[in-house]
């Protein structure tokens, strides 16, 4: 379990595991293979429906069983200079395999390889530095997903960059310069539309405050431009409409439907500011890691409620934040955990009410309920449970109202 323990750590921390976990030795080149399967089985989605999307026609049905990561790792070094490439395959979309990692680095500082180098170079497809979630490992991320905010701002959690990240006594920081979309963006994924460029990290502390008691904080920012890739000019159109069913075109049945000028791509400003802190509290029964995090945003949601402030006219203010609880290395291997999160993609969005605008809360949020077991240090079995909360429906009265969309998931995740 240590291994396994030890490789997901680095991974996190940004450090190439440099062949320290299955090291085979071919020419002087260290090279390590590793990775992950995790399965996923939706037992309950109250927004599962028997039909199909009628923009992309795919299935609505998520009551399902999905291959949600299929990871495989390789990591090679010789000297300072490393390299990783790592794909995923998976079912989430349909069938799919795509790289999910590829950098080649250079370890300016620090000979152990067991520690977090004093400063280490990458450039590729590397690991977006904002925030604590983003930063945090599929295998170390005690709940399912991240929370709705970082899949929103950052999806994927990997982008196309050159970056820069180390740690000096309790110092931690981890910055880039990046180019293109996340991974998982909804447009133009791990693509750079644009030559602007992003400049992102984070500054941190980790440093024990008594025995047994460790605080990790960190504030992060963003600032760079995103794409609208604007919108084609259409022409008039005459319509026919027959309104009194009789097959046979009158003049009063025919319309004109005017065409609209096309709107240019274009660059806009987009901007994040984020905090984090975490305790990690060792006790006699267990590890309790409890703490949050906070973003604030302009224009940089790229996958849930995608920002276009040309096309919309006016900017998009976002925020949001999730705050957890977590007991882990329980015995026998047991966790649990509770965590809230909530996101407002646009805090100045509004509605009609009464032939008046009035502001509307375009907020989601999800309250999820964690559990699970270790079984020979490889195998982890989780359950979760959301209750997610919404604005996409009316009530009886015709005011927003959250439509049903709670679920239970259960999960089988193999390291290797």
């Amino acid at each position: 379990m240590k291994r396994f323990a030890l490789f997901a750590t680095l991974l996190a921390a940004g450090q190439s595991a440099r062949g320290q976990t299955f090291p085979i030795d071919v020419a002087g080149v260290k090279i390590g293979v590793t990775g992950f399967i995790q399965v996923d089985a939706t037992l309950l989605d109250q927004s599962a429906e028997d039909e199909l999307n009628p923009a992309t026609q795919q299935p609505l049905n998520t009551e399902r069983i999905d291959v949600r990561r299929g990871h495989v790792r390789l990591d090679a070094s010789k000297g300072i200079v490393g390299g990783a490439f790592e794909i995923d395959a998976n079912t989430v979309h349909g069938s799919q395999v795509r790289i999910i990692a590829a950098e080649v680095s250079v370890d300016a500082g620090g000979k152990d390889p067991l520690q977090v180098p004093t400063l280490l170079l990458s450039l590729g497809l590397t690991r977006i530095p904002f925030g604590y979630e983003t930063l945090q490992h599929d295998l170390l991320r005690p709940f399912l997903e991240q929370s709705n905010v970082n899949r929103a701002f950052f999806p994927g959690s990997y982008a196309p960059g050159l970056r820069a990240r180390g740690a000096f006594r309790f110092l931690r920081y981890d910055v880039a310069v990046m180019s293109g979309q996340p991974i998982d963006a909804a447009n133009f994924a791990a693509q750079a539309p644009t030559h602007s460029v992003d400049f992102i990290g984070r500054i941190g502390i980790e440093t024990p405050l008594l025995p047994g008691l460790t605080f990790t904080a960190g504030v992060s920012g963003l600032d760079g431009r995103g794409f609208s890739p604007g919108t084609p000019s259409t022409k008039d159109q005459l319509v026919w409409r027959d309104e009194n069913a009789d097959g046979i075109v009158q003049l009063n049945e025919i319309q004109v439907v005017a065409g609209s000028p096309g709107v240019a791509s274009g660059t806009f400003r987009h901007f994040a500011i984020g905090g984090d802190a975490h305790l990690a509290w060792k006790l006699p029964f267990g590890l309790l890691v409890a703490g949050g995090e906070l973003i604030w945003a302009q224009n940089l949601d790229r996958a849930l409620f995608v920002s276009d402030p040309i096309n919309s006219g006016r900017d998009q203010r976002g925020n949001g934040y999730s705050v957890s609880g977590v007991l882990q290395d329980l015995p026998y291997g047991f966790a649990a955990g509770v965590r809230f999160d909530r996101y407002d993609p646009d805090a100045d969005v509004s509605d009609a009410n009464g032939g008046i605008r009035v502001p509307f809360d375009a907020s989601v949020s999800t309250l999820a309920f964690m559990a699970s077991v270790r079984l020979e240090g490889v195998v982890r079995l989780m359950i979760e449970y959301d209750r997610n909360h919404n604005a996409f429906g009316r009530g009886p009265n015709g005011e927003p109202a959250s439509l049903a969309a709670d679920s239970l998931t259960a999960r089988a995740e193999l390291a290797f």
